[in-house]
């Protein structure tokens, strides 16, 4: 039983609906890597027969930018997969989330199947680079550090920058600023803060 899944997901006849099942029993299906198996629904418990094909895999071509920089790679996608701009993707290196799907040359789309799809288009997501304009009372000078895309970032947070510590005072988005609350940092444009004396 190492072979195969402790629990698969399949329509049930008695739930006439997908559901997760226990694999009770199995056997491997010859060459094409499927099985045949035996299953209990964890919903109803009906025990029935289920056959499971083997999924392909697709390799799409990604592009990933990276703040400045972009390179061209690929990644190896199950064929009955569907992708939606928004998602997450997991390289080796680091996670990835997708900007664009292209379809056609010149055609993109929100959301598509896999097979459909010829570019993928993704930016690095395990860092962010934001800005921090800080007021010095006569200057102004703007500073950058790494944040993590889902991290909340509040007014008042103390940020240490080369040494010195500053106080987030306004966040800025594409759409408003605000001088109270917090943010995740993905939706973040801009900070503004002073040094603490």
């Amino acid at each position: 039983m190492s072979e195969f899944p402790n629990v698969i997901f399949v329509d049930c006849p008695q739930c006439r609906d997908a559901r997760g099942h226990e694999v009770l029993s199995g056997r491997g299906g010859g060459a094409g890597g499927g099985f045949d198996c035996t299953v209990k629904c964890n919903e109803c418990g009906f025990v029935h027969k289920s056959s499971i094909a083997p999924s392909k895999e697709v390799l799409v071509p990604l592009i990933v930018s990276d703040q400045e920089k972009s390179r061209k790679t690929t990644i190896l996608l199950e064929e009955d997969d569907v992708l939606q701009v928004g998602e997450e993707l997991l390289m080796e290196e680091y996670p990835v989330k997708i900007t664009a799907i292209e379809v056609d040359p010149n055609r993109r789309v929100e959301r598509s199947e896999v097979p459909a799809i010829t570019t993928i288009w993704c930016m690095r997501y395990d860092r962010l680079k934001i800005g921090l304009s800080v007021n010095r009372k006569r200057t102004t000078t703007s500073v950058y550090f790494w944040v993590h895309p889902e991290e909340d970032i509040s007014i008042g947070d103390i940020v240490n920058i080369g040494g010195e510590e500053i106080v987030i005072t306004k966040i800025k988005t594409p759409y408003a600023a605000y001088s109270k609350g917090s943010m995740i940092s993905e939706k973040i444009s801009r900070l503004y803060g002073r040094p603490i004396s």
